[in-house]
C-alpha cells in the first residue's frame, strides 16, 4: 500500500469521497494548511509560521456517524495526524478502501485498547455532555502529558486548528554581514 500523501491537498482528494458532505471544507482547509507563512517582524529578523500534526487522535462516538464525528475524523487525517477509531469497523473499511494506509489508522474495539496506540496527542469525542464530561475526567486522571480534548466544536475551517500545533522559526539576520551591535540594542547589562 502506498504511503499517505504528504500534501494536505492530496489527502483532501482521498478523503472527499469518504466524507462527501465535507468535501468543500476539506479542499478549503487543505489550501490553507499546505504552506508556511512569513510573519512580519522587526528589521533583521525573519519569522516563519507553519502548522504541524500533533500525533495520534483517538476518535470516539456515542452518537453514531454524526456530522461532528465525521468532521473530527476527516480533520485529524487531513492535518496529517494518525487516528485510532474506537468500535467503528465500517468507517475504517471505507477509509482503507479510499486509500488511507494501515500505518495511519488503527481500529480497535474498546477505548481501553485505544490507549495502547503510540504517541496519543488527543481525543475527539462525539456524544452527549454527560459522557463527554466523564471521558474528559478520565483523560485528566491519566498519567502523562496534557491531551487535547475535542468535543462540540463548530464544523468550520477553524476546527482544523484543534488537530495541529503551530511551529515558529525565528532567524536573526541582523548580524549576517551587518552590524553585530544591533543584537545587543535591547539588552541592558
Amino acid at each position: 500500500m502506498s504511503p499517505f500523501p504528504y500534501s494536505a491537498a492530496a489527502r483532501a482528494q482521498i478523503l472527499a469521497p469518504v466524507f462527501p458532505d465535507l468535501a468543500d471544507l476539506l479542499a478549503y482547509v487543505a489550501a490553507e494548511f499546505d504552506f508556511e507563512r512569513t510573519l512580519p517582524g522587526p528589521t533583521g529578523e525573519l519569522n516563519r509560521l507553519r502548522s504541524e500534526p500533533r500525533g495520534t487522535f483517538i476518535c470516539v462516538t456515542h452518537d453514531g456517524q454524526s456530522a461532528d464525528y465525521m468532521a473530527y475524523v476527516s480533520m485529524a487525517l487531513l492535518t496529517g495526524n494518525k487516528i485510532v477509531l474506537v468500535d467503528n469497523k465500517k468507517l475504517a473499511g471505507r477509509l482503507k478502501k479510499a486509500g488511507v494506509p494501515d500505518d495511519v489508522m488503527i481500529s480497535c474495539n474498546t477505548l481501553e485498547a485505544a490507549w495502547d496506540a503510540p504517541r496519543i496527542s488527543g481525543v475527539a469525542f462525539s456524544g452527549g455532555q454527560t459522557a463527554a464530561r466523564a471521558l474528559n475526567r478520565a483523560i485528566a486522571a491519566r498519567d502523562g502529558g496534557i491531551l487535547q480534548f475535542v468535543w462540540r466544536d463548530t464544523v468550520d475551517p477553524h476546527l482544523s486548528l484543534r488537530f495541529v500545533t503551530e511551529r515558529t522559526v525565528t532567524i536573526n539576520t541582523a548580524a549576517i554581514g551587518g552590524n553585530a551591535d544591533l543584537l545587543g540594542l535591547g539588552a541592558k547589562e
